[in-house]
């Protein structure tokens, strides 16, 4: 599966402690290998959004299943008490 980036989840990622970036990076090509992981469908979202939970933090990502090569577009990194606001 294909990983891509929003500029606003590359700037979300420059503000995590360096540790915590480690784990949500090594989280990330975890699921995008083996689709392991805390993975969440978010209710009421318009286009289907999902949310992957690394310990008090979460990425929110969108997945492109319709091509050969998945996808999946990550939009925000947030604290949790801040992921759903946004």
């Amino acid at each position: 599966m294909i990983v891509g980036w929003k500029p606003r989840a590359l700037k979300d990622l420059d503000k995590v402690p360096p540790e915590v970036r480690k784990r949500i990076e090594a989280a990330i090509d975890e699921f995008a290998e083996a689709e392991t992981g805390d993975v969440r469908h978010l209710v009421n979202s318009k286009p289907p959004r999902y949310r992957l939970r690394v310990g008090s933090w979460r990425v929110i990502f969108v997945r492109d299943d319709s091509t050969r090569a998945k996808q999946i577009l990550v939009l925000r990194v947030l604290p949790r008490d801040k992921a759903y606001r946004a």
